[in-house]
């Protein structure tokens, strides 16, 4: 998994029937990146803020990049385990 639609995406603040939509721009127009659902287990506000994560989604993942090429967890460990792994889950779609 290393191609994904280049940010930045953006949630839109109202659902639109009963999603939350993601969307990035992409050429001259914009493309669906998800469709955060509500349903009998996840309420409103917590779709709505999950609509909000999956959008920082790209900044994320640059910031982690950033961080680790600056060498900034150099001294720590546990931390710098943490940022590889998200970001192989990012690129590599691994767990």
């Amino acid at each position: 998994m290393e191609k994904f639609t280049p940010g930045p995406w953006t949630a839109h603040g109202a659902m639109v029937d009963d999603y939350w939509p993601v969307s990035a721009e992409y050429g001259e127009g914009s493309v669906c990146i998800a469709r955060v659902t509500c349903d009998d287990d996840i309420e409103i506000e917590e779709s709505r803020a999950n609509a909000f994560l999956i959008a920082a989604a790209p900044d994320l993942l640059t910031a982690l990049q950033a961080v680790h090429d600056a060498g900034a967890l150099r001294d720590f460990d546990r931390e710098y385990d943490m940022v590889m792994a998200a970001i192989a889950k990012a690129l590599l779609g691994k767990e």
